[in-house]
């Protein structure tokens, strides 16, 4: 025998879910409008799933230093990926592939072995947003 309430209240909850899904990447979208140029270099951003994008089967981004893009992971909400704080995981994954683009676009890319250490660069996209928060809050600036 069917439960038609359960039903329906866990179709609704899946609703929910695709509606918040797609209110996130709506703000993810905005964001990227504003982050357009790595140290006077523009750079596409660009959204794409595993499927469209092969290269994002174990990563949540790629920066693509030679097309100038940075693709991130577009989430759907049958991804094993998907963590409750999607926003922390695509803004962290930004700011990661950001700092690979400064570091290709430095020269450092290809000249020193630390610009393609991922914990460097996962640990600068993770302490970036604490750092800031102390340079404002002391008035420390240029």
């Amino acid at each position: 025998m069917k439960d038609f309430f359960f039903d329906d209240f866990i179709e609704r909850i899946k609703e929910f879910q695709r509606q918040q899904l797609e209110e996130r990447e709506k703000t993810l979208a905005e964001i990227i409008t504003k982050y357009d140029f790595v140290v006077g270099t523009s750079y596409e951003v660009i959204r794409q799933t595993e499927e469209e994008n092969q290269k994002l089967k174990d990563a949540f981004g790629i920066c693509e230093i030679y097309s100038k893009k940075i693709v991130l992971r577009k989430f759907n909400e049958d991804d094993p990926y998907c963590y409750e704080n999607m926003e922390a995981l695509k803004n962290k994954t930004f700011r990661h592939e950001i700092i690979h683009a400064f570091f290709a676009e430095s020269g450092l890319r290809n000249n020193c072995s630390f610009a393609e250490d991922e914990e460097l660069v996962d640990w600068i996209a993770i302490q970036f947003p604490k750092m800031l928060q102390i340079f404002e809050k002391l008035k420390i600036e240029r």
